[in-house]
């Protein structure tokens, strides 16, 4: 690695390398036939520049880079910036996190990722800073939470990859989806729930059922059912007390509406698969 280096911080352990500095205008890195492992790249300011043959592409903080194993390398600092922060881990995935490791390519294998959400963003390099201080933290298990806190990254990644639905919703009303599920045994209440979105109760409401289809009351009823059947089915929990942590005063009522969502009572959903 060549070029002028600032803030240098940088770990390794085995099956797992990561560091986080900033590049001067000189900083370039080839590596014609890749490396062994993966390596993500994050951009935390100034930008960089992706080679492949004569192609070249900057990549920002609005972008991510993922090089497979033997994926050809040629990554440096933009020269027109002049300056590259970045962040990076060469790593070994786990076997579950392989379907998030399917990013968008360029020019033979190289894995560009925009990401244009802002929630996504953030979030995604917070991860990455947050893995890099996580392993410098003098635990025996530094390494297991950095590693949590890449796997958060690559989660934040694949939402963009995937368009999940969810970050097309008005942040307000996902978190007032947050609300509702958070504490099954809470009784419904639209007051309460519209202050957590930041909005008025009409207001709210109408944004809710736009944004999801259904109304906040149905959402909490089924956030809370869903619940219940989990409870059913990992506890030894008798139906009035799993009705009380569900939010369901009246036991009976409770049947009825559990019934009603999953086409049998909840005595019979203990048995089911």
């Amino acid at each position: 690695m060549n070029g002028a280096c600032h803030c240098l911080i940088f770990m390794e352990f085995p099956a797992f390398r990561f560091g986080r500095f900033t590049q001067g205008p000189r900083y370039r890195t080839v590596r014609t036939a890749g490396s062994g492992d993966y390596l993500v790249i994050a951009t935390l300011g100034g930008a960089g520049i992706v080679r492949r043959g004569r192609a070249e592409r900057v990549v920002g903080p609005t972008e991510a880079l993922l090089y497979a194993p033997g994926a050809p390398q040629d990554y440096g600092t933009d020269p027109e910036t002049g300056r590259w922060e970045l962040a990076w881990a060469h790593f070994q995935p786990r076997a579950h996190w392989l379907p998030w490791l399917r990013w968008p390519t360029w020019r033979g294998g190289t894995g560009v990722l925009s990401l244009p959400t802002a929630e996504v963003r953030e979030n995604f390099l917070k991860s990455v800073n947050a893995m890099v201080v996580a392993a410098r933290r003098p635990a025996a298990t530094a390494v297991e939470f950095a590693l949590n806190r890449l796997e958060e990254a690559l989660l934040w990644a694949d939402l963009e990859v995937r368009r999940d639905d969810t970050l097309r919703i008005d942040p307000r009303i996902r978190a007032s989806m947050d609300y509702l599920s958070g504490e099954p045994s809470r009784p419904f209440d639209l007051e309460p729930t519209a202050r957590a979105a930041g909005l008025s109760v009409t207001r709210f409401s109408h944004l809710f059922k736009e944004a999801t289809g259904t109304t906040p009351q149905q959402y909490s009823e089924a956030a809370r059912l869903a619940h219940a059947s989990f409870l059913l089915r990992e506890s030894t929990l008798r139906i009035n007390e799993v009705a009380a942590q569900c939010g369901f005063a009246d036991p009976l009522y409770f049947s009825r509406r559990f019934r009603r969502r999953f086409g049998h009572p909840p005595t019979r959903h203990r048995g089911t698969d």
